[in-house]
């Protein structure tokens, strides 16, 4: 008997230097042998009073069986291609763009991916940052110290 376990996401990022500032921002999805588990480390900044900035990251997803994929992103530009057998052969161009929205005291990062959702599907790769058509919204926590800062 074998059993898939559903996938799970998990975020991390900061700015050591504030909200308007230079950001990190990680991303790690997990689930079954048989899925693509992509992992993400961001970077961009709010320099001055911007409220969008567009990222640059390095992104590993390992290879599975029966697909292999490369993703990159700089500067905002997110280029896909991959292979799922035994024919899907997919290349495509999209964006993502990170947005500074809510107040000082409550801020959020909205990340807005475009452009890349058939190619995914083809690939069976589910971005992070897509949430079923919407924009991934996180929260921002304020915090007084944090390591390695």
């Amino acid at each position: 008997m074998s059993r898939s376990l559903p996938p799970f996401t998990i975020f991390y990022g900061a700015s050591c230097s504030g909200v308007h500032g230079s950001w990190f921002f990680n991303t790690v999805e997990g689930g079954a042998t048989s899925a693509l588990r992509p992992s993400y480390s961001l970077s961009w900044s709010f320099a001055g009073s911007a409220t969008s900035a567009r990222p640059t990251a390095r992104i590993i997803v390992p290879p599975t069986k029966r697909t292999r994929v490369t993703l990159t992103l700089k500067n905002g530009t997110m280029k896909l291609s991959g292979v799922h057998k035994p024919n899907a052969r997919v290349n495509a161009t999209g964006s993502l763009i990170v947005r500074l929205a809510g107040s000082a005291s409550s801020p959020s990062l909205i990340f807005v991916e475009r452009g890349l959702w058939q190619a995914e599907h083809k690939l069976g790769l589910v971005s992070p940052f897509n949430a079923r058509g919407r924009p991934l919204v996180v929260h921002v926590q304020h915090v007084t110290s944090l390591r390695g800062c």
